[in-house]
């Protein structure tokens, strides 16, 4: 996406009202990070919030052991980084760009005075709301659901269109879904066979997206 082009409405920007969505818009410095850079790592101290224009970052949580687990895949229209701004606690999570991204960094103080304008707070908890829920459903797809439909459904969560590639490597796919690494190559290969993606060095080329739409839902026909 160009620097000229309008964000996506969809996250925290989906939540707020046209004149508080270009008020945040005009909020902290436009920064452009390269793909594979780390916004900021879990335990730093710092508030700034990381509002995305384009772009796709993944939030990941370690622990003591030394195991890591992405939480969840953020893109243009959402922040990250507004809990330890919110809490003053330090990050909870690490978080990395993915592809080259664009975004504005936030100082914290002023998105805790423009959360405090009316409209914005109920529109900051919506979106919080959103995001629990939103983890809830992945939770239980790992639960309940075949490895090729949570890929398929990861896939479309990442996705920028048809033929647009997802910047996942197989091992942070199979870390995403809660899957093994030779389940996730083989679910690829059945994706492949039927032509809905194509494999590539830098990840997943989505080729039908209506035939992958399919495959995410065929248990809800």
């Amino acid at each position: 996406m160009s620097a000229a082009a309008a964000p996506s409405t969809s996250g925290l920007l989906a939540h707020l009202g046209p004149a508080d969505r270009q008020a945040i818009m005009g909020m902290g410095a436009s920064i452009e990070v390269d793909e594979r850079r780390t916004l900021f790592h879990q335990g730093d101290d710092g508030e700034s919030v990381y509002l995305l224009l384009s772009g796709l970052v993944k939030v990941v949580r370690g622990d003591a052991a030394g195991r890591s687990t992405i939480l969840t895949l953020r893109g243009a229209g959402d922040v990250v980084g507004d809990l330890a701004a919110i809490d003053g606690q330090p990050r909870s999570a690490t978080v990395t760009t993915l592809t080259a991204t664009r975004c504005r960094v936030v100082p914290g103080a002023l998105f805790r005075a423009f959360s405090e304008r009316p409209g914005v707070g109920s529109a900051i908890t919506r979106y919080i709301a959103y995001r629990l829920r939103d983890a809830d459903t992945q939770r239980a797809e790992m639960a309940t659901l075949p490895v090729r439909q949570r890929l398929a459904r990861a896939l479309l969560r990442t996705h920028a269109g048809a033929g647009a590639a997802v910047a996942l490597p197989q091992q942070e796919l199979a870390n995403l879904i809660g899957a093994s690494r030779n389940s996730v190559v083989d679910a690829l290969a059945v994706l492949r066979r039927r032509a809905i993606i194509a494999t590539e060095r830098r990840g997943v080329v989505i080729r039908d997206l209506d035939a992958l739409h399919a495959l995410a839902n065929e248990d809800l026909r």
